[in-house]
């Protein structure tokens, strides 16, 4: 096999690991598992730990074993990662899946380029590397792009069938990258494996070579920034009710601009150009992250406020006064777990408000209810009164719309019932309530009496099945 086909390879691989259909609603699919965002930015955390922390030994892996060998290995731990997110659930068994694909990350971080690279130098095409590189990073991107509107789609049927898709296609990139070929020129050139060796390249990254080291810094603030916009995006993305489908369109509309960048960056690859580029991009990256708050706090003519949304509204999102240390939010807000109010918090006590709606914990003693007379249902038709005249000292029982029962001092009175009594599951089920003048005391007596009048029965089922008049029964069956 011809060593140029790497190059082609690398354009596939590349295609099929960032084919991430499970991308635009990864976050969302962490809280179907019950995590909350706090847990799922912990994850994020995670993973992004542990690509740093293997950055260097896999780069000096790398070096050692070879490129082919390294990427060969990225793949099966970045497989085994997303074997881990489809058939396990909960925070510890995601931080784990998290350490795997993070660890898959740093093993193919700059192996990929260095194959790439070392295929062109031995190839005579070294000047063709920032072209092959820009393009490698524009197919990923585009294949990121048609994999996020697949994902939105697959998601509304199901939240758990992106990470399926997803995993049964990081598969094929193991297969892919076997068929590497180790370029001639690496395999003469490969570092001492002494642990030794790996201070060396450390101190030669982080003390020695200056650029590399500001280089090496640029780069991870820019991946924190990017990485923040994006997992916060899906939350964001909910909050303003995006319809689920639309993720993937939105997030395709991401990587098919950076796709194009990508695609045409070697055209922008000058001597002179590359700190001026650098400092244009971060400068565009700071601007918007600005933009996120564009007008926000426009109109306010004070000092220590916080203000925190994308227009001029004197009621934003979120409103602060760091003077008065106090905080308001402007919106409803949703809260999945425990809400706690410590202060001022202690056993046996109740929360209350007062006019300007301020809640205080005070002592059941001291609470007053104001002129609440009233237990009701949403439409006020089933409701408890105790003052439906002033100092009445009666209460009322109403039920639809109607006057049922009447408690005065020690007694208990039925209203609207035809004259008749009934107490008991069942008792009197049956009666037309029009005056017939029935009493009816136990489980299902005088059920079946519907026009019989004058009927008195006391037990269980007493009069069940009587439907004439003038009956009196006691005890059970009766």
């Amino acid at each position: 096999m011809q060593l140029r086909h790497n190059i082609l390879k690398m354009y596939l691989l590349k295609a099929v690991l960032w084919f991430m259909v499970a991308m635009p609603i990864i976050v969302l699919f962490f809280q179907e598992h019950g995590l909350t965002l706090t847990e799922v930015m912990i994850l994020q955390s995670i993973y992004s730990f542990s690509v740093a922390l293997f950055e260097i030994p896999s780069g000096f892996i790398a070096d050692v074993f070879g490129r082919k060998r390294t990427i060969v290995l990225s793949t099966i731990f970045t497989f085994i990662g997303f074997l881990v997110f489809s058939f396990f659930g909960g925070f510890y068994a995601f931080a784990i899946a998290q350490v795997l694909v993070g660890i898959g990350g740093s093993l193919m971080s700059g192996s990929d380029s260095a194959i790439i690279y070392d295929t062109l130098l031995e190839t005579n095409s070294k000047t063709t590397y920032t072209k092959i590189e820009g393009r490698t990073y524009a197919i990923g991107n585009f294949s990121e792009a048609f994999a996020g509107i697949l994902g939105g789609f697959l998601a509304v049927g199901s939240i758990y069938m992106p990470i399926y898709v997803q995993t049964s296609i990081l598969f094929f990139s193991i297969p892919i990258a076997f068929t590497l070929i180790e370029p001639s020129m690496h395999k003469e050139n490969k570092l001492d494996r002494s642990f030794k060796a790996v201070l060396e390249v450390v101190k030669f990254a982080m003390i020695d070579n200056q650029k590399l080291k500001w280089l090496i810094i640029y780069s991870s603030a820019m991946g924190v920034a990017t990485l923040s916009m994006a997992w916060f995006a899906q939350p964001f993305f909910k909050s303003i009710n995006i319809p689920l489908a639309y993720f993937g369109i939105l997030w395709a509309v991401l990587n098919f601009s950076a796709g194009l960048t990508s695609f045409n960056a070697h055209q922008l690859d000058k001597k002179d150009n590359n700190y001026k580029m650098l400092f244009y991009l971060a400068l565009a990256m700071s601007t918007s992250f600005i933009f996120l708050g564009y007008n926000a706090g426009y109109n306010e003519n004070g000092s220590d406020r916080l203000y925190i949304d994308n227009s001029s509204s004197a009621t934003p999102l979120i409103y602060g006064n760091f003077s008065s240390d106090s905080l308001r939010l402007n919106s409803a807000v949703s809260i999945r777990d425990e809400f706690y109010l410590p202060n001022g918090a202690g056993n046996n006590l109740v929360l209350t408000s007062d006019a300007s709606g301020r809640a205080t914990w005070k002592a059941t003693a001291s609470v007053a209810l104001g002129d609440t007379t009233q237990i009701s249902d949403l439409d006020g038709d089933t409701k408890i009164r105790t003052e439906k005249s002033s100092d009445e000292d009666i209460i009322r029982f109403d039920l639809a719309g109607t006057e049922q029962w009447v408690m005065k001092g020690a007694r208990l009175e039925n209203n609207n019932s035809g004259l008749s009594t009934f107490i008991g599951q069942g008792a009197g089920e049956k009666d037309d309530l029009s005056n017939n003048r029935n009493s009816f005391v136990g489980y299902y007596a005088g059920q079946n009496t519907v026009t019989g009048v004058y009927n008195s029965a006391f037990g269980d089922e007493a009069l069940r099945n009587n439907t004439s008049n003038y009956n009196t029964a006691v005890g059970s069956n009766a």
